[in-house]
C-alpha cells in the first residue's frame, strides 16, 4: 500500500501545482479585462458604428471574446483541478482509514 500513498501524493502535488498555475492564468486574464489598453478602441476602416469603441459593441471585439474564452477555459480546467484534487483527498483519507 505505500506505493498507492506515494502515488496519490505525486498526484496531490501535481494537481496543486496544475491549479496554482490556473489561479496565475485566470488573475493575468482579469487583469486584462481591467486594463484600459484593452478596451481602447480599435479603428476599423469599414465599421464606423461607435458601440464598437466602448467595448464587445455589435461589431464585436475580438480581443474581448479572445479573452472572455482563455477566462472560461481557465476557469473551466481550474474546476476539473479542484475536483480531482478532492478526489484525491478522499482516496488518501479513505486508504488511510483501512
Amino acid at each position: 500500500m505505500p506505493n498507492v500513498g506515494a502515488s496519490l501524493e505525486t498526484e496531490l502535488a501535481e494537481n496543486k501545482q496544475a491549479q496554482a498555475q490556473l489561479r496565475r492564468d485566470l488573475d493575468e486574464a482579469q487583469k486584462q479585462l481591467k486594463s484600459p489598453e484593452f478596451w481602447r478602441p480599435e479603428v476599423h476602416p469599414r465599421s464606423a458604428d461607435p458601440g464598437i469603441a466602448g467595448g464587445p459593441g455589435r461589431g464585436g471585439n475580438k480581443q474581448y471574446q479572445r479573452v472572455t474564452a482563455a477566462l472560461s477555459e481557465e476557469t473551466r480546467r481550474r474546476e476539473g483541478a479542484e475536483q480531482q484534487a478532492a478526489q484525491i483527498g478522499q482516496r488518501r483519507t479513505e486508504l488511510r482509514s483501512n
